[in-house]
């Protein structure tokens, strides 16, 4: 799978995003939010399809597939 993703964050005082590789994704999704917010990311990544959406149960991170590199 070489998927692409791209993540995007908002902190509160501003946000960030990066265009990831699916190992890349999950070590920010883990520093952010946590090894339980990375299972259920790893488990969506794996169904995703180009364009599909993720959004963290605090709506403050989505993630989508980008498909391809």
């Amino acid at each position: 799978m070489n998927d692409e993703y791209r993540i995007e964050v908002d902190t509160g005082s501003g946000g960030y995003g990066f265009t990831d590789t699916l190992a890349e994704l999950l070590a920010d999704v883990k520093f952010v939010y946590g090894k339980k917010e990375v299972e259920k990311v790893s488990i969506w990544t794996k169904s995703s399809k180009e364009g599909d959406e993720y959004v963290s149960e605090d709506k403050r991170m989505h993630i989508w597939n980008i498909g391809k590199s």
